[in-house]
């Protein structure tokens, strides 16, 4: 059975990518996307398989909401607290998803639909 990525996977991948990413966005993106395909049990092979068939052609760079519900929503902790979510980098806040289990669920959720996960 072919590996499909998930649509996060997907998004980790773009940005990964993206050339117009920073370098420490480029790295997060890569190091969440090993994270979640070795959680999977994802080997090697299997990867390289997915991405011969699926990323030949270029693909559109994926790009968070410029508008969202939740742009406007600050955060209560951490590096940017007192900073909105339309404020903070995409890196920081896959971060925060993937390293903080007990967050608040109305801020995971608002954090989740802003970067649309």
């Amino acid at each position: 059975m072919a590996l499909e990525l998930t649509t996060r996977e997907t998004q980790l991948l773009r940005l990964w990518l993206d050339q117009a990413a920073g370098p420490g966005e480029a790295a997060n993106a890569a190091m969440h996307l090993r994270r979640s395909l070795s959680q999977r049990g994802v080997d090697a092979y299997a990867i390289e398989e997915v991405l011969s068939r699926q990323y030949r052609a270029p693909q559109p760079v994926y790009q968070f909401p410029i508008r969202s519900r939740y742009a406007s929503m600050k955060l209560r902790f951490g590096r940017y607290s007192g900073q909105r979510l339309d404020q903070i980098p995409a890196d920081y806040l896959l971060w925060v998803l993937d390293n903080f289990k007990n967050l608040w669920p109305s801020t995971r959720q608002a954090i989740e639909s802003y970067l649309d996960i």
